[in-house]
Parts: C-alpha cells; sequence; structure tokens
C-alpha cells in the first residue's frame, strides 16, 4: 500500500518513485532476451568470456556498432524486443500494477494496459531522444488523462550520465495542452538525417515517419525542472498530463527503460482501442 505522504506527493506534484518494488530477476530476464535477440545477428555466444554479458561496456559497443553499421538491421532487433514475452512479464508485476490501482483508486481488476515498450536510447542521440511532451498526447485512452498513469522503469541504473528522466513537477495542474507536432523522415542509412516527409518517401513511409508531439517551451519556462535518477529495481509512476522528456545519454552505454500506460477501464471517459500491428518492412534485407 502507498503510503498517505506518498499519496500526497503524487496529487501535488504528478509523480510517484516507488522503491524497490521491481523483481531482480525479471529486469535480468530482459536483458537476457536482448542479448539473445542480438544473437540472431551476431552468432557470437561463444565468444563472451564475461558472463552475464548485457552489463558489459563491450557488448553496449556492439549493439552502437550494429546501431551505426547497419540502422535496417537495427530496427529490426530494436522491434523484435517490443513484443518480449519477458517485457510484458516485467511491466505487468503485480507490485507495480497495485501501486497504480492504488494511485488510481481503483481496483485491479478495472485497469486495461497500453503499448509496453522498451527504449535503448543511444548516447548523444539527442535527434531521437523523447523531448518535452505529455503522454496524453500520444495514448488518450482515458479521454483527459486524469484516470490513466504511466509506468517508467529503468534496465540499467540511470545515473545522470545516462540521461535520467526530467519531470516538470507539478505540471499536470495545467490539464491537456494542445501540442506542437513535429515529424521527419528517417533516412535509414549510416549517415541518417531529417528530412521532410512527403508522398515520394519511399515504399514503406509510414513505418519510417517519427513524430513528436511537444508540449510549448513557454508553458515548460513556468516550471522547475526535476531529473529524476533511478536504480534497477525502482518503478517511476506519473500522470498522464505532467511535463516530461527524456535526459541527455552522455555515456558510453545505451540507456535501457521500459514503459507501460494503465487506463481506468470503467470510468465513464475509457475509449476502447484495438492494437493494429505494424511490421518491420526491413526483415528481408537486414545484414550483420
Amino acid at each position: 500500500m502507498i503510503s498517505q505522504e506518498d499519496r500526497e506527493h503524487y496529487v501535488r506534484e504528478g509523480y510517484h518513485i516507488a522503491k524497490g518494488v521491481v523483481d531482480p530477476e525479471k529486469t535480468s530476464a530482459l536483458q537476457e532476451n536482448i542479448f539473445w535477440l542480438y544473437q540472431r545477428f551476431a552468432q557470437d555466444a561463444e565468444r563472451w568470456a564475461e558472463w552475464p554479458p548485457w552489463n558489459t561496456q563491450e557488448f553496449h559497443q556492439q549493439l552502437l556498432d550494429l546501431r551505426a553499421r547497419s540502422p535496417q538491421t537495427f530496427s529490426v532487433f530494436y522491434d523484435s524486443a517490443q513484443t518480449s514475452i519477458v517485457l510484458g512479464q516485467l511491466v505487468l508485476s503485480p507490485s507495480i500494477v497495485e501501486e497504480a490501482a492504488d494511485l488510481l483508486g481503483v481496483r485491479v481488476s478495472e485497469l486495461s494496459m497500453e503499448k509496453p515498450e522498451f527504449r535503448m536510447d543511444a548516447p548523444f542521440d539527442e535527434r531521437n531522444k523523447a523531448r518535452w511532451h505529455q503522454e496524453q498526447s500520444y495514448f488518450g485512452a482515458n479521454k483527459d488523462g486524469l484516470r490513466g498513469i504511466t509506468v517508467w522503469l529503468p534496465i540499467i541504473d540511470t545515473t545522470p550520465d545516462l540521461g535520467p528522466l526530467d519531470v516538470c513537477p507539478g505540471s499536470h495542474a495545467e490539464g491537456f495542452i494542445g501540442p506542437g507536432s513535429t515529424k521527419w523522415q528517417t533516412n535509414l542509412s549510416p549517415m541518417a538525417v531529417e528530412s521532410p516527409v512527403g508522398p515520394n518517401s519511399g515504399p514503406e513511409p509510414d513505418y519510417m515517419v517519427t513524430e513528436q508531439l511537444e508540449v510549448p517551451q513557454q508553458y515548460i519556462d513556468k516550471y522547475e525542472t526535476k531529473s529524476v535518477p533511478m536504480k534497477v529495481g525502482d518503478a517511476l509512476l506519473f500522470n498522464m498530463l505532467i511535463f516530461h522528456r527524456s535526459g541527455s545519454n552522455i555515456s558510453d552505454h545505451m540507456r535501457f527503460s521500459a514503459q507501460l500506460r494503465i487506463h481506468t477501464a470503467t470510468a465513464d471517459d475509457f475509449r476502447p482501442f484495438m492494437t493494429v500491428p505494424k511490421y518491420n518492412p526491413y526483415v528481408e534485407e537486414i545484414s550483420v
């Protein structure tokens, strides 16, 4: 159960850090899953003298090399992680779901989930990191955003150099802000650049479009910015309306994290939805 003090903090500030609520074995299982998905392309498991290898700098460098050498292959690897069984087991840990239900004031049996997600944020990648936004801009199953929660989990300790999540405490009180939209077409080559989205952008234009729905800067300027370093085993639960962004990763490691959006399905404003698969178009042309 969440303490009264923590509950009041969540209502006032818009976020809650649940310490040590995640079973470390579930985090390790997701890290191992990433390693074996990588082996689909590398096929070099026997060469790793240090075991487990997924926390080593060498493994992270291998991932960064693959990303630079073959973006198409990396996209297949990245997308493969999004539907992993162990990802679902992690983000749906009973302790996390129970804390979310407690903060929302409902039973676990009243909750719905949306888009379990695994992220790999590369060092010094300012173009693809999440900018200031509200989760409600992307996940509006509860129409006004007041009956949902986002769960954010570190898969490795998010020290200051890895770019912890930044939040604007109390900014959820602004309500939903109409975001500005930034779109670009990703050229999946080693020299990836941003270019305008257009009708002649290739055979799979929708798959290659990146869009960020940003909170206008004048709203951000009204609030203090707080960085939220976290350790493996902790969970960050935050209001769907709080302003937040990814920090800047200036380390030599990927920043691994997992997310889940939780909605109150019994609320009057709940909008049921269907998840439509979008298959990676580069499977036939991947290389290592």
